[in-house]
């Protein structure tokens, strides 16, 4: 015994959609897992670049503290005095770096207090961000 073609269509159709409606949840499961994993991934990125921010901001410290170690030492520089001149050669080499780029126009105050002026920007800077810690 066959049954009747539209109750033999009815369910072909039913399992049918059942079969689409089954595939449509594994494939909405499947772009949520995208969304996860890319959403995991950029985390994991940003984590990692914080970690590389705060390693390379731990090695100028670093370097800092042993530079002006090395100058009071053997110079017998003043901490003050130090700090003072590794701003004016970090400000020297800032500018041989945008004359050797050719890529950027940069206007500067210069003059015989710029250097001044720009160490007590500096300085005013770390002393606002003390006030605030």
């Amino acid at each position: 015994m066959q049954p009747d073609r539209t109750v033999l269509a009815a369910m072909n159709e039913i399992n049918a959609s059942r079969r689409q409606r089954e595939a449509a949840i594994e494939k909405a499961e499947a772009e949520k897992i995208m969304v996860v994993r890319a959403s995991e991934a950029d985390a994991e990125a940003k984590h990692l670049s914080g970690v590389g921010t705060a390693r390379m901001r731990q090695a100028i410290t670093e370097g800092f503290k042993g530079s002006i170690e090395a100058m009071k030492e053997s110079c017998g520089l003043e901490p003050r005095e130090v700090v003072h001149m590794m701003l004016v050669t970090q400000y020297l080499d800032v500018l041989k770096e945008f004359a050797l780029s050719g890529k950027a126009t940069m206007v500067v105050p210069h003059g015989p207090s710029a250097v001044g002026d720009i160490e007590a920007q500096v300085r005013n800077g770390f002393m606002q961000a003390n006030m605030v810690t």
